[in-house]
């Protein structure tokens, strides 16, 4: 196996220019480009993390995501009934 070479060239301000929307979801392609920037080492622990990762979202988070999700047209509709 190949490793990660420890350090990226500029990946430190690469992470921390890492601006995504507040109360969004990150995408599979936004983690693994962050995760890419990172070094990577053996650790045994880690790895068994890597297999068995939980992603926990607030609850407003959720509502957001399903919220937008939604049409527009759905969302004037339900607008309309309050």
């Amino acid at each position: 196996m190949i490793a990660r070479p420890a350090y990226v060239t500029n990946s430190q301000r690469k992470i921390i220019a890492w601006k995504p929307v507040p109360w969004t979801i990150p995408s599979v392609n936004e983690l693994d480009t962050m995760e890419k920037l990172l070094p990577d080492y053996e650790d045994p622990v880690r790895r068994q993390r890597k297999v068995d990762t939980k992603a926990y979202i607030s609850a407003t988070t959720a509502t957001i995501h399903f919220l937008t999700q939604l049409p527009v047209k759905t969302l004037m509709v339900q607008a309309s009934r309050l």
